[in-house]
């Protein structure tokens, strides 16, 4: 119940923060009010929008900007999942993203479910 009041309503800061430590430089780096990260980056070279949500405990990807950026999309082992606004939906589809593009940080094969965002493109949780 925490999360899903926590996460009803983002709204994105005007400007863009720059954090730098010795790994890592994103410069297109969003926070909502409630403190949750929103980078603006690239998926396998297409722009992206991605919130960064340490309590998800998978990846999501939307369905539509997999099938527009022509991701491939494979059969896996059904999920149930309960969005923050309470609906429950469920995804047997996974997109592997072969190349993730955090700022100057790479990686490479992450896992993420297929479902509908309304927002964000890439949840990035767990993983």
């Amino acid at each position: 119940d925490c999360l899903r009041k926590r996460n009803q309503l983002r709204v994105l800061e005007d400007q863009p923060e720059t954090i730098v430590n010795q790994q890592m430089k994103l410069t297109h780096l969003l926070t909502n009010q409630k403190g949750l990260l929103c980078i603006n980056d690239k998926i396998n070279g297409n722009p992206v929008q991605i919130l960064i949500d340490s309590e998800a405990t998978r990846n999501f990807i939307d369905k539509k900007f997999a099938e527009q950026n022509n991701l491939f999309i494979s059969t896996g082992k059904e999920i149930y999942i309960e969005l923050v606004n309470g609906a429950k939906e469920k995804s047997h589809e996974l997109v592997t993203l072969s190349k993730l593009e955090l700022g100057t940080y790479h990686t490479f094969r992450v896992e993420a479910h297929l479902i509908r965002l309304h927002r964000d493109d890439l949840i990035l949780g767990q993983f």
